[in-house]
């Protein structure tokens, strides 16, 4: 497509959500406007930092249009595979306000509204916002809720999604949205794999998974007795935030014990050394008390020694009678 083409188009981001970054982009005269200014490719790629689609701008059928025409409304449509079949679940017609492009702009603040749609294709007279309100007419436009009538080919739409729905094997649950083109077929926008449920039966005025309920809460109360429940995203990171803390916390408790095991240990080790230290002083004690009794043993010996040899010897016989008269002489 040219920049000749002088058509309208939308342009958003690669990645996002709920609306966010998507607004109107026209070529007109070779000059590219980016809702009514005009930009160049390179800021555009500044803008969206070069992760961008850019799509036609849908020509809507002028059911949806009504209430809304500034912007694409779409039908939030949920399909759930059970027992390898594909089952069309609910639908409700989601409608833009504020002038805005987007059929969510103003999810926030509550002034984008639903409006449930029944099997056969007819719309509900009440709408609904996120906040719980309730509307007959839009709050926007003024139309009135009661005046949309019905989709009269929705059983093609139904079976649309269904058919979207086989060709994805690893989810059993999807919300499509998907706009009317303005020959009333069904036009494939995206497919979204989580959702806020809860309102989606608000929307609808029915069960999410309507006469099936019953089947799907006791296949579930079944599973969870057998297995353990699947989480999840959030809930398992909560669950593993969970179990890292009180690891981190069993992990604090045994570096208590083994600084307390420490100190004790140092303790002991220093206690032992004094004990060992005091040991050997008294053993060196006992050794030197040993030696010098050995010396005294060995001085008594050296002593009798002498002393035997005294009197075994000449001169110790030959004194023996100066030494009883001396004896004598004392008496």
């Amino acid at each position: 497509m040219g920049l000749n083409a002088n058509t309208d188009l939308i342009i958003k981001p690669s990645k996002s959500n709920n609306g966010i970054g998507i607004r109107k982009l026209s070529v007109q005269d070779e000059k590219i406007y980016l809702e009514g200014k005009a930009v160049t490719i390179h800021q555009i790629e500044e803008i969206y930092i070069q992760n961008f689609l850019v799509q036609k701008a849908i020509q809507q059928h002028e059911i949806l249009a009504a209430p809304h025409p500034y912007s694409v409304n779409t039908l939030r449509m949920v399909t759930f595979r059970w027992k390898n079949e594909i089952r069309y679940l609910l639908a409700f017609a989601r409608f833009g306000s504020n002038n805005d492009i987007r059929d969510n702009a103003g999810a926030g603040s509550g002034t984008d509204v639903r409006v449930g749609v029944t099997d056969s294709g007819e719309f509900l007279n009440v709408a609904v916002s996120q906040h719980g309100q309730t509307y007959t007419h839009h709050p926007t436009t003024g139309y009135c809720f009661a005046d949309l009538g019905f989709i009269p080919n929705f059983d093609e739409f139904k079976q649309f999604v269904k058919d979207c729905h086989k060709s994805i094997l690893h989810l059993d649950f999807i919300s499509w949205d998907i706009a009317m083109g303005s020959d009333g077929k069904p036009i494939f926008i995206e497919a979204n794999f989580a959702g806020t449920t809860p309102f989606y039966q608000l929307a609808a005025q029915k069960p999410i998974f309507g006469d099936l309920t019953d089947e799907v809460l006791q296949y579930v109360k079944d599973e969870l007795l057998k297995n353990k429940p699947i989480l999840m995203r959030k809930d398992r990171i909560k669950l593993e935030r969970k179990k890292s803390n009180e690891r981190e916390k069993v992990l604090q408790q045994i570096k208590n014990k083994n600084s307390h095991f420490k100190k004790r240990n140092k303790k002991l080790k220093s206690a032992l050394k004094s004990n060992e230290n005091e040991l050997i002083a008294k053993e060196n004690e006992l050794i030197a008390k040993e030696n010098e009794l050995l010396n005294k043993i060995n001085e008594i010996d050296r002593i009798e020694e002498n002393y035997k040899k005294l009197l075994y010897s000449k001169s110790w016989r030959y004194t023996r009678p100066f030494r009883y008269l001396l004896k004598l002489i004392k008496s």
